[in-house]
């Protein structure tokens, strides 16, 4: 947990150095803010749903095509009762112990940091003994916890909350392996957490930092940038 504390660290120095990442809404996203709440309005089951920065991720995505975005925002409404996401964060998942990371730590924006190391997770492991599932409801409990966390400290700082919209991702690659993490089946198992992640958290990463990484690591990153929109893609940074 040392080093997630010096990568915590190392990260809030890079932001600080950055600059901010302030929400600002364009004339034309609150236009389209505007048209696509009584497109969905009836399928939108928490509060929380109806809000602008919920809404505007889809819209962005679909780079304003109200039609696109309110066919992914009916699609998650589906995909989360389907898969009983309102409720997976209070769900115990028998691997999860085994997939351990952290969410204590904030930015200095007061966006909420996941951090994790990656010599702890065993995809291989996961998908050879059946549990591929399990680790990518890890996954998304995960992604639900981190949405929580965002509205929770959005709220602690109402005068800032256009800047508390996303999550900043440490991953330390220190004991990365190409036998446990990236295999045929570990790379599928991290294509399809991506692929959900996209589709119904859009644009919820504002940077993401793998740190101690190898030279092997370029290969499967190249591989999953596929699964990535712009916006993961323009904040993903590898340290060696």
């Amino acid at each position: 947990m040392e080093s997630l504390k010096i990568l915590t660290l190392l990260s809030v120095c890079n932001l600080f150095f950055t600059g901010s990442n302030a929400e600002v809404y364009l004339q034309e996203e609150i236009a389209a803010l505007k048209l696509i709440l009584p497109l969905v309005n009836q399928s939108l089951y928490r509060e929380y749903m109806r809000s602008d920065p919920f809404l505007i991720t889809y819209l962005r995505t679909s780079n304003l095509q109200l039609q696109e975005a309110s066919d992914m925002i009916l699609k998650t409404m589906k995909w989360r009762q389907d898969h009983r996401i309102d409720e997976i964060v209070n769900e115990v998942i028998p691997i999860e112990k085994e997939m351990p990371y952290d969410l204590r730590t904030v930015d200095w924006e007061g966006r909420p940091v996941y951090s994790m190391k990656i010599a702890e997770w065993d995809l291989r492991k996961y998908t050879l003994s059946g549990k591929a599932y399990d680790a990518h409801r890890v996954g998304m409990k995960i992604m639900e916890q981190v949405g929580n966390l965002i509205r929770h400290y959005a709220k602690l700082h109402p005068t800032n909350n256009h800047n508390i919209t996303k999550v900043t991702a440490l991953v330390d690659l220190n004991g990365y392996s190409w036998k446990l993490h990236a295999c045929p089946e570990c790379l599928r198992l991290s294509e399809n957490i991506l692929v959900d992640i996209e589709a119904h958290w859009p644009q919820i990463c504002a940077n993401f930092l793998f740190f101690n990484s190898p030279r092997i690591f370029e290969v499967t990153i190249t591989v999953l940038k596929a699964f990535m929109d712009y916006t993961m893609k323009n904040g993903l940074h590898t340290y060696g």
